[in-house]
């Protein structure tokens, strides 16, 4: 039988959720508050931009999901003559984080304002969204309240697992805390850079271990349904009879990351979310060889995806219509500002000279300056279609700022000029012409004399392409070299045509005969900071004959790396790609050798390598690549390193531990 949704509504639904859920003393007051509150905001949200719309039927849907997450927390009764005041109040929480999440953040102030026309009882001075609710005391509380201030990160963590809290994180983390403490789906979505996935690494990492384990799929547009049916079952165990779970009778906490990603087929539909879905639906998928029904119990789903453009694909409503929507929304400029200060100032402050101290502020201000001008002056086009800049790139930049040694860069000038060469190389490189580079030279130049009170001419020594390296010119061998300025730019060339005869001498059979002229040197450098930061991973662009694989086989060398490539034959298939793939992690995870992974566009011979690429960049370890026979070799191999960090010997942790590696 049809129903079309506006003949249906979704007062059905909702009137069969009160009988079951709500106390029987209470349901005709909720049921009241539903007519005061969902047809007015309702309405309002048909005007209202979302990233990946909802219908209403699903708003509601994730109201009382919301609801039967918040209604344990609060006793309402225990406020006497206030609980109709404290059960209004809940009940507008709830629909604040399921009607109004999934709208972006230009159309907030609006359903904020209808908000308050229905009932007036939030505070003036934020918007609704700043508020959290004080379930002790039934009343508001701003999210600024629970940030911790001063924030300031462990000493050894290193620079890319810092998280700086803020509002939105904070707020975003307890919704989805929230809900799968109740087991129910979400689906985040919001642009590049505003913290999806980290968001749920760290709902991850707070995980009881005894009681939850994790499993993290990484979609691409190859992806198929097969492949994602396999990684699943993978990590599942056979219960009783057709019944299959997490390993241990434990539950699974399961991250799809670019969930529209996968590209659709003949007929319009997306195989690998299909099957989702109907896991969703009916907690069950077949067998692909025995053609027998599988039911696969506890586990619970947690999806990120960008929004719908540029490769990622409107997904179907039916299995959106699953999961509560959860909009992150971009930082709004004084989130931005706490992030890269507190960033800034948790370096600076190491300095002796109090020049160097007070850097924290300019330095942020002029970064965010450059990287807001840079994203409306830089569009994509066609010819330019990697022109795309989030706060990542930010992020990057003072990654680099991160690298400055307190015993080596004791004035300010040093510090500024290290970071003004990390904001030529994150935008710089990036720009594939000349005009584009003297209009950012400009914008540079522009910012620095606005924020920092200092030309750009004062800071390259007349050199606008001055190289930092991580280079000992005086000892070759130095393996922990500072990263520091090259002022020696004979020296610096001398340096690498020495190296350059030292690679040929130990490779006598693939020799580099390299001309080290200016721009060699300096794409040399570049690839060279790239492989020496953590997580360091490049794009190399550039016609044939213009020194990729050489220059980065050097830089490989320089950083005392192996370089790894695979070898194309005529029988190169997918199962020869993931045999070198297999020689590359037990290199890495069991050796704990430094490796460079080269691989050129010309050595794709199926599509499938990118998935298996794709994987080991996002999440580092390609699905189902080893067999629990080579699992076991590999542990065996790793036992007396995990001892030394005392990592405990179940399967699942000595894993973590070889792909940390």
């Amino acid at each position: 039988v049809y129903f079309d949704p506006p003949d249906l509504g979704w007062e059905p639904y909702f009137a069969s959720w009160v009988q079951k859920f709500v106390p029987a003393n209470r349901q005709a007051d909720v049921s009241a508050l539903a007519e005061k509150w969902i047809p007015k905001c309702l309405k309002m949200r048909k005007s209202c931009q979302e990233l990946a719309p909802i219908v209403d039927a699903n708003a509601v849907i994730s109201l009382t999901r919301l609801y039967e997450t918040f209604a344990p927390k609060i006793d309402v009764e225990a406020f006497g003559e206030k609980s109709g005041e404290a059960l209004e109040k809940l009940f507008a929480y709830s629909l604040i984080w399921s009607l109004g999440s999934s709208i972006t953040e230009t159309s907030r102030p609006a359903f904020d304002q209808c908000v308050r026309e229905i009932e007036n009882f939030f505070p003036a001075s934020h918007p609704i969204y700043d508020y959290s609710f004080n379930f002790d005391k039934a009343d508001w509380q701003t999210w600024e309240e629970k940030l911790p201030n001063p924030f300031k990160p462990g000493e050894d963590t290193p620079f890319h697992r810092i998280i700086v809290p803020t509002t939105d994180t904070i707020r975003n983390m307890f919704i989805l805390n929230s809900l799968n403490g109740k087991h129910f789906h979400s689906l985040l979505v919001g642009a590049t850079g505003t913290g999806k996935t980290i968001a749920v690494q760290q709902a991850i990492s707070e995980l009881d271990d005894t009681a939850w384990t994790s499993l993290t799929i990484n979609m691409s547009a190859m992806t198929s349904s097969g492949k994602t049916q396999e990684i699943i079952e993978s990590k599942i165990e056979k219960r009783i009879k057709n019944k299959f779970g997490p390993a241990g009778n434990k539950r699974m906490l399961m991250f799809v990351d670019d969930l529209n990603m996968p590209r659709k087929d003949t007929f319009g539909s997306q195989p690998p979310l299909e099957l989702l879905r109907q896991w969703i639906d009916y907690g069950c998928w077949y067998d692909r060889v025995k053609q027998t029904l599988r039911y696969v119990e506890g586990i619970h789903m947690v999806s990120a995806m960008g929004p719908p453009g540029g490769g990622r694909a409107v997904i179907s409503s039916r299995l959106q219509s699953a999961a509560n929507n959860l909009c992150f929304v971009n930082p709004a400029d004084s989130q931005i500002r706490r992030i890269f200060m507190t960033l800034a100032s948790n370096k600076l402050n190491e300095f002796r000279n109090e020049d160097i101290k007070a850097l924290s502020e300019p330095l942020t201000m002029t970064t965010i300056a450059i990287y807001s001008q840079i994203s409306e002056g830089f569009l994509p086009t066609p010819e330019k279609c990697h022109y795309l800049f989030n706060l990542r790139d930010i992020a990057k930049i003072f990654q680099g700022v991160y690298l400055a040694d307190s015993k080596v860069h004791e004035e300010k000038e040093q510090i500024i000029r290290l970071w003004y060469h990390e904001c030529c190389r994150v935008f710089m490189d990036r720009l594939i012409n000349h005009e584009d580079r003297e209009k950012l030279r400009g914008l540079l130049d522009a910012a620095m004399d606005n924020g920092l009170q200092v030309r750009s001419k004062e800071i390259d020594g007349g050199d606008p392409d001055f190289v930092f390296a991580a280079l000992d010119l005086t000892n070759p061998e130095a393996e922990d070299a500072t990263y520091d300025y090259m002022q020696d730019r004979k020296g610096l060339k001398a340096f690498m045509e020495q190296k350059n005869e030292d690679y040929n001498t130990m490779f006598k059979k693939s020799p580099m005969s390299l001309v080290m002229f200016k721009e060699a040197v300096e794409i040399c450098c570049k690839i060279l900071r790239i492989l020496k930061q953590p997580q360091g991973n490049a794009l190399l662009i550039g016609v044939g004959g213009s020194g990729r694989h050489c220059q980065t086989r050097l830089a490989s060398y320089l950083a005392f790396y192996k370089c790894f490539s695979i070898e194309i034959t005529k029988q190169y298939k997918h199962q020869a790609f993931l045999d070198d793939m297999k020689r590359l992690y037990e290199l890495t995870g069991v050796k704990n050798q430094a490796m460079t992974f080269l691989f050129s566009d010309t050595e794709i011979v199926e599509e499938s390598f990118l998935e298996d690429v794709a994987n080991m960049l996002s999440s580092g370890e390609v699905p189902n690549l080893f067999t629990s026979d080579e699992l076991g070799t590999i542990r065996s191999g790793l036992e007396k390193a995990a001892k030394e960090q005392k990592i405990n010997q179940t399967a699942e942790a000595m894993y973590d531990f070889f792909i940390s590696r």
